[in-house]
Order: C-alpha cells, then structure tokens, then sequence
C-alpha cells in the first residue's frame, strides 16, 4: 500500500510561518476522500481550522484503496487495522510532533478509530480518541437491524463510497493544476480504485439478497464488530470520548460501545448490562441526543469538546479534564440535559403496559383475549423520522445549513396513518422514558412475509401533536 496523507501545521496568524512546538497529532483514516467538499465533509474530509490553530497537527489519510491511496479496498479488513498501526507510530514522529496522537472522525472514521485503538497495544502513542457515531456491531447496527435486512441501504453506502472517491480526487488532480501527486497514478488511477469499490459492493449486496452467506451473520461480518475488540481498546488504556445519536442508523452502536467498555473497565463482562453503581473510569464517556448520523448537533460545538479532550489526554492539560458522571444526554423532545454514570440508567423503573382494544396502553391486562386487524400493504418512502435516519440525515443537515431546519423528530403523524395505535393516559407529572424498550406480538399473517415495525412516541399536551 501507498498511503497518502495530507498534513496540516499550526502556523503564526502574522506571518503564517510555522509555530513553535512540539504539538500533538490528530489522525484521521477516511475511505471518503481527504477532500470532501461539504456536506460530505461532515463524514470526513478536509483540515479542521478550529483545532489545528489551537495547537495540533492534523493528519488526514485516504483508507488503503480509496482516494488517492493505493492497495484494495475491504471494509475494516486486518490490513486495514495495521495499516491504523502503522499510521499512528509514523504520525509520532513527524517534525515538531510531541509523540502522542489523538484520532477522531464521524462514522466510517469513527469505527476505523475503535479497530485501530484495539490494535495499537499498550503504551502506543496513540492516548484517545474521540468516536462521533460509531456501530457495535455493523451486521445488527446497519445491515440487518432488528432483523430486518437494509441491505439497499449498504448498496447506497457503497455508491457513496465510490462517488467521493472519485470526485475528491479528481478534485485534488485539478487543485493541483491537473498535475497527480507523484505515486498516485493521477486521473487513470482514480478511475480504477472506482471500479474496485464497485466490484467489491456489487457482489456483496447482490450475494445478500439472493440469500448467500452475507445475508446472515458470520465470517464476513466478524471483521465489523467493534463489540469483540472492546476489552483490547481497555487494555490498552485508550481514552474513548463516544458520541451518538438517538436518530443515528448506528443509534444503539454508542450506548453499547459506552456499557461494554466501561464494564471491561470494572472487570465484568463487555456485553453485560451495566450493574448499578459499578466503578466507571473517567477516561471513557458518552455524549448522546437526538441527531441524525450527519448533523449539526443542535448547534453545540462539538470541536470545542474534541480540543478539551484533547487538551487533557495528548497535552496534559489538568485545567481540560472532565468532571461529574460521564454519561450526557439530552431526551428527545427536551431541552434538558441529564448526567448519569450507569447504562441502562440505574433509576430507571420497568414498567409493563398491554396493549387493550379500546386502543388504549395500561398496566393491566384485559380480562379477556381481543383481537385486531391491520391491513398489510407494502409502503414506499415516507417523509418523515425514520427515511431520515436512512439517509443518514442529508436532507435536514442541508436544511438547517441554507437557515430552514427541518426536525422530522418532532413529529411522527405521518407514519401512524393507516396504523394501530395505542395511547396511554396522560401523565400527571414530567417523566422520562429511558430505555432499553421491548415489545413483544402474538400475531398470525396471511401473507408469506410480513415485516412489523413499531414505533414509541412522546404525545404533546396540544392538538395531540407527537413530540418524537
């Protein structure tokens, strides 16, 4: 493999020469393209201003087969991890480095981070890391959630894949005054790492869809959980600041990530719940709300948390360390923010509700058995909630960028038409509904398949509006 790499220094605003240092490194692996232009540079692209005049080196580096990198794709295959290794001691020792390497990035970027901490071993400079929406375990998180296979979603994922590594490359050969980087092959090149992205989708869904090995967890898919290599990012003391977002397609990848690690951190097992009040290590935390997996997080500054994170780990800044629980989180459909160390939250109460014919939820059950009837009928694309957590939240980011968001969370009437719906009676005091959350059906279908959805909502106190 031929790694490329772009690398930005802190320089002085006046004179825009190279500041003193030495200065940590922030390392990103992208299989995007290292010059995405926005809104693609939301999932991983182009230099981060904010942080590197505030004292950091930044490294952004094309996965091995994408971009203007060379070798062969395979989504989070062994080489690609080593080649993680081999980034993070290369980036230790660039000029003016201090030795120790932060990485950070969204999605793809996200999951690259957690593989490459597992692998790095101890006292490896690479100290944390800052995952923004990363899977558990991509087989369950994306391709077949609850079940039920999304596996035009992982065909879009690869289109995606292979249209920013050819338009951000192209980008760069023009940039550069249509002349290639030297080993990069130019134009030729680009157009071939294209076709090989192609050629390793296309089989792949195809294969799934006609009921193959990778319609079904196995082999191909162990190579995509982040929950086996939990224990070795522990082990390995890797600081680990999560992100997600209840709305995110990984949507439960950062709670399990949070619980499994904190859990090998107390000596328990990964994919236990956590026991409340167990000891939790400071070093690993959970910020979640209700995003989509591309967002602007609600105008919270996000790189504002990524320097003081990295302030305290690669600078040993004590003024940066965090305090109180490391758990964050903002409910859907609430400004609050709550703390809380444990995950599922210890002051949580289960609470059975049934399901009664008079289209209500209580706490007790009928008497008596009843039956209801839903028409099945196959439904295309519906505006709303759910469309935009499969779009990876494209459509409101862009929104919200031009000044006109969209919060497709605040309401989801759209999806209850034509629906059985059950209410509960209102609430006589604020309460928080904190998951995890079961249902379960006794049902009979005519049809040979039929897929069952449902769907939890908070109803406002006005016009029955749901609030999310």
């Amino acid at each position: 493999m031929v790694p490329r790499a772009d690398i930005h220094y802190p320089t002085v605003p006046e004179t825009g020469q190279p500041a003193d240092g030495p200065f940590p490194v922030l390392l990103s692996v992208t299989p995007y393209g290292k010059m995405a232009p926005p809104p693609a540079a939301q999932i991983g692209g182009g230099p981060t201003p904010y942080l590197i005049k505030r004292g950091y080196i930044e490294v952004m580096v094309d996965v091995r087969g994408t971009g203007a990198s060379g070798g062969s794709f395979e989504m989070f295959g062994p080489e690609q991890t080593q080649d993680g290794v081999d980034l993070v001691a290369w980036a230790s020792t660039l000029p003016n480095a201090n030795g120790r390497v932060g990485m950070f990035g969204i999605s793809y970027l996200a999951i690259n981070q957690l593989f490459t901490a597992a692998a790095v071993g101890p006292d490896s400079p690479l100290k944390a890391i800052f995952p923004v929406m990363a899977a558990n375990d991509f087989y369950r998180d994306a391709a077949a959630m609850g079940g039920v296979p999304h596996l035009r979603t992982v065909r879009a994922y690869g289109a995606l894949y292979t249209l920013l590594n050819v338009v951000n490359p192209t980008l760069e050969f023009f940039a550069r005054g249509g002349h290639p980087r030297p080993r990069s092959g130019g134009l030729a090149a680009v157009r071939q790492r294209g076709r090989d992205q192609r050629r390793y989708f296309g089989p792949l869904v195809a294969e799934a869809m006609t009921g193959g090995d990778t319609a079904y967890d196995g082999p191909f898919w162990d190579a995509m959980r982040p929950d086996v290599v939990l224990p070795d990012i522990a082990a390995n003391g890797v600081a680990v600041f999560l992100v997600g977002g209840w709305h995110d397609a990984f949507q439960r990848g950062a709670p399990l990530n949070y619980a499994g690690l904190q859990n090998v951190c107390a000596g328990r097992p990964a994919g236990a719940p956590m026991e409340p009040g167990q000891p939790v290590a400071d070093r690993i935390r959970l910020l979640m709300g209700p995003w989509y997996h591309v967002s602007n997080f609600d105008r919270l500054h996000l790189q504002a948390l990524q320097l003081r994170w990295f302030d305290h780990w690669l600078k040993e800044d004590p003024a940066a360390a965090f305090a109180g629980a490391p758990l964050t989180f903002q409910a859907i459909g609430s400004p609050r923010w709550f703390h809380a160390r444990d995950y599922p939250l210890a002051e949580a109460t289960p609470t059975r509700y049934y399901l009664s014919d008079s289209g209500r939820l209580t706490p007790e059950a009928a008497e008596q058995e009843t039956v209801a009837t839903l028409p099945y009928r196959a439904r295309g694309p519906v505006a709303g909630r759910s469309l935009e957590q499969w779009s990876l939240g494209m459509n409101s980011f862009i929104a919200t960028q031009a000044g006109r968001p969209i919060r497709y969370d605040q309401d989801n009437r759209r999806l209850q038409r034509g629906a059985l719906t059950y209410t509960t009676e209102p609430f006589a005091t604020p309460t928080l509904l904190a998951g995890p959350i079961t249902l379960t059906v006794q049902a009979t279908a005519t049809t040979t398949e039929t897929l069952w959805v449902a769907h939890l909502d908070a109803v406002g106190p006005r016009r029955g509006q749901p609030a999310g």
